[in-house]
């Protein structure tokens, strides 16, 4: 929660929809099982690659196939903006699936370095 106010306080969190459950079981083959905890949000504007999705696992072996499973999406957005949306796809290699522990996470955002820190913080 901290992450997303922050965010929208700097006016870079618009036109973004809340993950449910199904949301995540869909684009990432993520199961509700899976999951101890989650939040996550993408961007509503198709020209817009914003995608965020934090979850923390009950151990670290499910953290790594979850891991697994971000790491697809994310090749499957830089795939998708390569060749469409040259500043998109830019924006992607900048950013990355993070792991630490029973965390897991996928940060797609212009702001991700800021972004990678705060959630480092937060899982130490």
């Amino acid at each position: 929660d901290d992450m997303k106010s922050t965010l929208e306080e700097s006016g870079n969190f618009v036109e973004m929809m809340d993950f449910t459950s199904d949301d995540i079981a869909l684009l990432y083959g993520i199961e509700t099982a899976e999951m101890s905890q989650f939040a996550g949000t993408i961007s509503k504007v198709g020209t817009n690659s914003d995608e965020i999705l934090l979850i923390e696992v009950a151990d670290v072996s499910t953290a790594d196939k979850v891991a697994e499973k971000l790491e697809t999406r994310y090749q499957a957005k830089a795939n998708e903006a390569k060749d469409y949306l040259p500043e998109e796809y830019e924006k992607i290699q900048n950013c990355s699936v993070l792991k630490n522990g029973k965390f897991v996470a996928l940060i797609v955002h212009g702001e991700f370095a800021t972004l990678k820190d705060m959630w480092t913080a937060a899982v130490q």
